[in-house]
């Protein structure tokens, strides 16, 4: 989900909207990663990864906290 950075560049409204609506409804998704966590340190990128297939993705590591990304079921 791309929701941008906000005004003051730390996630506005639409980011938290966004993930605290994700939290509520948790079950309906297998992983919530938020892009500043989209790193091969986080478990659930690596299962992730390991799932859908260790592709070329620029966004890995790069720390980009205006996307978040939502790992269906």
């Amino acid at each position: 989900i791309v929701h941008g950075y906000g005004s003051g560049g730390k996630g506005g409204a639409t980011k938290s909207t966004v993930q605290n609506w994700l939290f509520r409804n948790k079950s309906k998704v297998e992983a919530v990663i938020p892009g500043e966590e989209y790193n091969l340190i986080n478990k659930h990128v690596h299962a992730l990864r390991n799932d859908v297939g260790q592709y070329v993705d620029s966004d890995l590591d790069a720390g980009n906290a205006g996307v978040t990304l939502v790992w269906v079921k």
